[in-house]
């Protein structure tokens, strides 16, 4: 679609992005809440085309994608919010430049959704990208689990949260701390992964590295601070 192109300023890609080698994400660049006002059964006007369908209840998603920085052009928010626009979402909103796309849609297709998304962006924006949706209740789900219990995410120590596009067949006994590691695996629930990062010693953590060999790359992570404030935008309250 050529008007999105030229809405977005479509530049060419100019090689593959790099994935992050850290997990470190910024928390600025905040964005405009989220309209309270509620998504009602509503039936569409004749000479639409769907005309003579009726609007479900929106469900609210957050649409994780992977390997996302501002450095590449492509990969800016207000080009990711016209993609998602252009497949039909409803409030879409970004949080931060990690790669966070908040949308509304009568979907209850998860999956169908991820696909629809990654097949969308190579072809408007050039670049590929993992993406894994979650509901409003499944991280709020999450965050009723309190996984990490009152342990605080700064300097020394980060919190994160990894999320796994597939269900797993990894036999790992949680809590888990690898041999020689400065990283602890506190829990999974539901295709989330919850660990601490010790970031006081002299070794860098390779978190990353060694989820990817054990889970697969189809992954992405996020800290608990940045799913907190995803999940405030989403009309709930803080994890």
């Amino acid at each position: 679609m050529s008007s999105l192109r030229e809405r977005a300023g479509f530049r060419e890609p100019y090689g593959e992005a790099a994935f992050s080698k850290t997990i470190r994400e910024a928390d600025h660049g905040e964005v405009a809440e989220w309209s309270k006002a509620l998504v009602s059964k509503t039936s569409v006007p004749q000479g639409t085309v769907s005309s003579n369908l009726t609007l479900s209840a929106m469900t609210k998603y957050v649409a994780l994608l992977r390997g996302i920085g501002p450095t590449n052009p492509n990969m800016r928010n207000e080009k990711l919010r016209g993609v998602f626009e252009e497949l039909g979402f409803r409030n879409v909103q970004t949080l931060i430049s990690s790669g966070n796309v908040l949308f509304e849609s009568a979907s209850k297709n998860p999956q169908m959704l991820e696909a629809k998304i990654e097949k969308a962006l190579p072809r408007y924006l050039g670049f590929s990208s993992t993406t894994i949706i979650r509901s409003h209740a499944e991280l709020t789900q999450l965050a009723a689990r309190n996984p990490f219990k009152g342990a605080e995410h700064g300097a020394k120590s980060y919190l994160v949260v990894t999320f796994l596009k597939n269900k797993t067949t990894a036999k790992i006994e949680f809590p888990h701390r690898p041999q020689n590691k400065t990283y602890e695996l506190l829990m999974m629930h539901d295709r989330a992964i919850c660990s601490v990062i010790d970031l006081s010693g002299a070794k860098t953590p390779d978190l990353m590295t060694w989820l990817e060999k054990r889970f697969g790359k189809e992954i992405t992570t996020r800290t608990w601070k940045t799913v907190s404030r995803i999940l405030k935008k989403m009309g709930g309250a803080d994890a």
